[in-house]
């Protein structure tokens, strides 16, 4: 279960900052950034049909849950260094949470 948060909030915020890049509907395709759509709880980097850079593949066995997340909202490149996602992340705490 992840942190608790804002959905409304949430979906504003994914909105402003994520779905340029991606989608989050059921069975949507990957765009410049790959479908996430259940991505809590997954395996990082192993959404089939999408080519994920080698700095997230350094993280293949590790799951997308609370910490890893944050870590990666927050700051994208610290968590991944050389990652391909053009992006500085969410600095706010709480939109973190609602995203």
């Amino acid at each position: 279960e992840g942190p608790e948060g804002n959905g409304a909030n949430g979906k504003k915020i994914f909105i402003r900052n994520c779905q340029n890049c991606h989608s989050v509907a059921a069975g949507g395709k990957h765009a410049i950034g790959p479908n996430l759509q259940s991505v809590w709880g997954r395996k990082i980097a192993t959404i089939k049909g999408f080519k994920f850079s080698a700095a997230l593949g350094g993280h293949k066995g590790e799951n997308w849950g609370a910490e890893n997340l944050n870590q990666w909202l927050e700051n994208p490149g610290g968590f991944a260094a050389g990652n391909s996602m053009a992006f500085a992340g969410v600095k706010s705490e709480a939109e973190r949470k609602d995203l």
